[in-house]
């Protein structure tokens, strides 16, 4: 999958004028009145993201790929952008859990918030398959960018390690879970006393296992 990048206000101008007749560099600038260095730049940014490509007969003349295209018609930024963890994605982005190749679980996370969730519930099995295949790595970073690094770096560590396949549900869900805003995980995590000051919810105890990974996973953290 490539990388997903911003796209700017201008790159939006530029596909607009492809859509509109294909185009050279100075075409471009008549057409969108943007600075020539700056259309050189995006111009290069864009054949990058598979936006734009060239035409075999004539390299000097751009016109749009069937994905630019679409990004030019819909202005959909999110088809090469990356999302925040709060926004509802795409349905051709979501992530389909399943048991093995092709064995499909019929659960479809369209948010970060619902993928959490459904790694609290899904077959242990899917979890291990996943996993271990790097999917979950590969999907985190390629739909959430920057944003997701951290947590991929994070995957690439509980990979190496060998736990029964509950505590390798709790170690997920306590992976994801932390990357919900601050805010989701105060709502989340304290209960409103009814003199209106805030109580910390009573959770269970650890296990010595969960213990033991805890401090193993701040360990690592805390590596540069």
């Amino acid at each position: 999958m490539a990388e997903r990048k911003q796209i700017l206000v201008e790159d939006l101008s530029l596909l607009g004028a492809l859509l509109e007749k294909e185009g050279t560099i100075r075409s471009l600038v008549s057409s969108t009145s943007l600075d020539k260095e700056l259309i050189k730049k995006r111009v290069m940014a864009l054949r990058r993201l598979g936006l734009i490509s060239t035409k075999s007969e004539a390299t000097r003349t751009y016109i749009l790929t069937p994905l630019g295209r679409r990004l030019a018609e819909t202005r959909d930024v999110h088809l090469v952008e990356p999302y925040s963890f709060d926004e509802k994605i795409s349905p051709e982005l979501g992530f389909k859990f399943a048991v093995g190749d092709g064995l499909y679980t019929g659960d479809v996370a369209l948010s970060y918030r619902e993928f959490t969730e459904l790694i609290g519930k899904v077959d242990a099995r899917s979890l291990a398959f996943h996993l271990y295949r790097g999917d979950f790595e590969t999907w985190i970073v390629h739909v959430y960018g920057n944003g997701g690094k951290r947590i991929a770096s994070r995957l690439r560590r509980l990979v190496a390690r060998t736990m029964p396949p509950d505590h390798l549900r709790s170690r997920l869900v306590r992976i994801f879970s932390e990357e919900l805003s601050e805010e989701q995980q105060d709502e989340e995590g304290r209960l409103e006393s009814k003199d209106g000051t805030l109580e910390p919810k009573n959770e269970a105890p650890l296990s010595n296992y969960e213990i033991q990974e805890s401090a193993q996973d701040e360990e690592l953290d805390g590596e540069p």
